[in-house]
């Protein structure tokens, strides 16, 4: 009897704590995917070269390609390849990929999005510094 009312203690105990652990890690990896918002851009020419919001050293510009079609070119002025996700808010596609570094290396992603939208926002999340592999741990913001 004493060890069903301990183990229920600890149940009761612990169980608050791995869930709030589990909060706290979902509460980080939204902390590190930030939302990039492109301006309206002219169809035909790419915008400006912009830094990410959390990485100092990862470039990006957009140009829309026709009604609701973007494509983003990313760049990377780190010593290291850069591998990570980019997502679509309210539009389709997403890819994980790896830019090696040097600043002349661009990857292009194609995206779509509402046809009639004059802006694109997108995340980069899920980054990691010279490893291609899926899993954690992801690099913060610098």
């Amino acid at each position: 009897m004493k060890r069903i009312v301990l183990m229920s203690a600890l149940v009761l105990i612990f169980t608050p704590l791995l869930m709030s652990f589990t909060f706290l890690e979902k509460e980080k990896e939204k902390e590190k995917e930030k939302i990039e918002k492109s301006e309206s851009t002219d169809q035909n020419s790419w915008g400006v070269w912009k830094t990410s919001t959390c990485f100092i050293h990862l470039k990006y510009r957009i140009k829309k390609k026709s009604y609701g079609e973007w494509a983003i070119n990313f760049k990377n002025g780190y010593n290291k390849s850069i591998s990570m996700s980019v997502g679509i808010k309210e539009g389709f596609g997403g890819d994980r990929f790896t830019v090696p570094s040097g600043n002349s290396r661009i990857h292009s992603g194609y995206y779509t999005n509402n046809k009639q939208a004059t802006y694109l926002n997108f995340t980069v999340s899920r980054v990691k510094f010279g490893d291609t592999s899926w899993g954690g741990p992801y690099a913060g913001c610098d």
